[in-house]
């Protein structure tokens, strides 16, 4: 065992997570950094404060406790910090929240995957197919290895070549993404892609617990190599759904797609800054973080078809348009908006100046010069 399993193993929180962790993001509470609320018998809140002149929680996910117990464990939580934000909570919170006056939006969906029922087979996942197939053909196999039996400095080395193609290149996402441990760690995961006995790439999950088992997993950190010509990470997760329907798990979870089918179509009071600003982000604000191309991997697994659905994840605050907060949020996660945008624009200008015909730029300017003499 570990020390990093042991320390997990004496956690206070560790009996409320296996007994009642049956959200997606309930493993990450467990995440370096994390605060928790704790209502002795019953169970805890997760947060990361933001610190000002009073101290602003962003909640990870559900409360974890028992779900006739969740108004209680909302008006403990609140009584003490009035004015929380909460983060990827599913709809049976939203609700209560709402009775208690926060506004609810919609941040995205999460692709939940029957793992009994899933199947690659039929027209509409022939992509997902092809994908598979092509890395067979490659001579890749997948198999789940002793993570302590691993070079930590081969899959540092995978992530560094896989964040420099991502959009926030200088550093990993956090707080809604648990950042990567390349180490053992209790109840985790992890399944490796080799070929010729070298790593190409790796997906780790994280369980989702419900009465103290273990009923399934949410694919949490999926990095490969960036030369590959197929989407080595679906073939991963496909071989993984195969061993954890052995095992007779119930559901795998491939995460939140940040939002992507934002519509607030009057299920809750929801502020309608909150819903343009997050529309627009998904539309425009790519360079942020890839948020079309995630949304567009996943859907190679079908949402919609009997195996495989999206569920809505939403964010509940009491303030119609918390901008200072969801600029800290963006910033626990890992993205830096103000400075993300502004290299953005500069790159923007630059190919645009870049773009301007030779004859053209030597006409402003010459047309530059004339204006500056009559101004003079």
């Amino acid at each position: 065992m570990s020390t990093m399993t042991a320390e997990a193993e004496s956690d206070v929180r560790l009996p409320y997570l296996r007994k009642y962790g049956w959200q997606s993001m309930a493993y990450s509470s467990l995440q370096k950094g994390m605060e928790y609320f704790l209502l002795p018998d019953v169970g805890y809140v997760s947060f990361s404060p933001i610190q000002g002149k009073v101290v602003t929680p962003v909640v990870l996910g559900d409360p974890i406790c028992d779900r006739q117990n969740m108004g209680q464990m909302i008006d403990a939580f609140i009584a003490k910090y009035d004015d929380p934000i909460f983060m990827h909570i599913t709809a049976p919170t939203a609700k209560i929240l709402e009775q208690r006056g926060f506004y609810i939006n919609e941040i995205g969906v999460e692709t939940l995957i029957d793992v009994q029922q899933f199947t690659t087979k039929g027209g509409p996942k022939e992509t997902l197919r092809q994908q598979c197939n092509r890395a067979k053909k490659d001579g890749l196999h997948v198999g789940e290895l002793d993570i302590r039996e691993v070079s930590k400095e081969e899959q540092k080395s995978i992530t560094d070549e896989w964040l420099n193609k991502k959009a926030n290149h200088d550093n990993e996402l956090g707080f809604l993404v648990r950042p990567a441990v390349y180490d053992d760690e209790l109840d985790v995961r992890k399944f490796f892609a080799l070929k010729e006995w070298k790593i190409q790439g790796f997906v780790f999950f994280d369980p989702i617990y419900e009465n103290g088992e273990v009923i399934g997993y949410m694919a949490n950190i999926l990095r490969t190599l960036g030369h590959l010509p197929y989407s080595l990470t679906d073939y991963i997760i496909v071989e993984a759904i195969g061993r954890l329907r052995q095992e007779g798990k119930k559901v795998l979870s491939l995460g939140w797609s940040p939002f992507v089918h934002v519509e607030d179509d009057g299920q809750f009071k929801h502020s309608k800054p909150l819903k343009e600003l997050f529309r627009y982000t998904y539309d425009h604000c790519n360079y942020l973080y890839a948020f079309q191309s995630l949304a567009f991997h996943k859907d190679r697994y079908r949402p919609g078809l009997e195996n495989t659905q999206q569920q809505k994840v939403y964010a509940a605050t009491r303030h119609l348009l918390p901008v200072h907060m969801l600029h800290e949020i963006f910033r626990k996660m890992g993205m830096h908006p103000v400075t993300q945008t502004g290299e953005c624009a500069i790159k923007c200008i630059n190919e645009a100046i870049a773009g301007v015909p030779a004859e053209l730029k030597k006409l402003l300017a010459a047309t530059g010069k004339h204006l500056e003499h009559h101004e003079h």
